[in-house]
């Protein structure tokens, strides 16, 4: 397991492709996977953000609230 800066990432993904009338449509529904600390770009500069905000804020609850995004459906 790799863990950087004393971090422990967790990406649970979620997703329903749907292809209807030649119109390809994703949905976030149940989790398809579940992986801890994967080896993809974005997880370092996730880390480096991460180091930045736990040190502007006072307290994980804080941070949690401003870390969060919303889920989005999205159309290909």
């Amino acid at each position: 397991m790799r863990v950087k800066h004393g971090n422990v990432i967790c990406v649970i993904r979620w997703g329903l492709i749907e292809l209807r009338a030649g119109k390809v449509t994703i949905y976030c529904i149940d989790p398809s996977t579940f992986v801890l600390n994967p080896l993809i770009p974005e997880l370092d500069e996730f880390q480096r953000i991460s180091n930045e905000q736990r040190e502007r804020y006072n307290t994980a609850e804080e941070l949690c609230l401003t870390s969060c995004w919303p889920m989005t459906r999205i159309d290909v």
